[in-house]
């Protein structure tokens, strides 16, 4: 991901919705490369994707590779606010 792209993404009303997730969970936030970032991945972490091609990308993570982690995308994250006041 770009600096562009990444400065995009944190100006979105989305980012407002994946920062509320965040701390309802007691979580934090990183925007990952996964090809620099994946010694960084932790059992249970949650990732977040903002479009195919990541989702793509955490799949590989989780069903090829076996780590063992959670797959979301925004739009869910967002859903979740839109339909339960407390998302989680």
């Amino acid at each position: 991901m770009g600096k562009e792209e990444r400065t995009v993404i944190e100006n979105s009303p989305s980012f407002q919705y994946l920062l509320r997730f965040a701390s309802d969970i007691g979580g934090g936030l990183k925007f990952i490369s996964l090809e620099k970032d994946a010694y960084n991945i932790r059992e249970n972490d949650i990732i977040v994707c903002f479009g195919d091609e990541s989702k793509k990308r955490a799949e590989y993570l989780k069903k090829v590779l076996k780590y063992p982690i959670e797959i979301h995308s925004i739009l869910e994250i967002i859903e979740r606010y839109e339909t339960n006041a407390n998302g989680v």
